[in-house]
């Protein structure tokens, strides 16, 4: 009986591509935290802001939110809820 072949190898992403398709990722899990009503309002402060709100109080925000943001640095757009909006 012949051994079975070998699974192909995975197509390596270049990387600029995949720290895109990352900041796309990163940024649909923030908005979707936005989003979540068991959080608190979002519009008027940070997404760090209104995680540590929640943590305060101890709703168990997700434990990303806060790595995803100082990832991309608290002075982006990551940092800021679905909402804002600059005046």
């Amino acid at each position: 009986m012949a051994a079975p072949a070998a699974a192909p190898a995975a197509v390596q992403q270049p990387a600029a591509a995949s720290a895109q398709q990352q900041a796309e990722a990163d940024e649909a899990f923030l908005r979707q935290f936005d989003l979540d009503t068991r959080f608190g309002p979002c519009t008027g402060i940070t997404r760090l802001q209104r995680w540590e709100r929640a943590a305060k109080l101890g709703l168990d925000p997700p434990p990303e939110v806060p790595a995803i943001v100082q990832r991309h640095g608290v002075d982006t757009t990551f940092n800021r809820d679905l909402f804002y909006q600059p005046y």
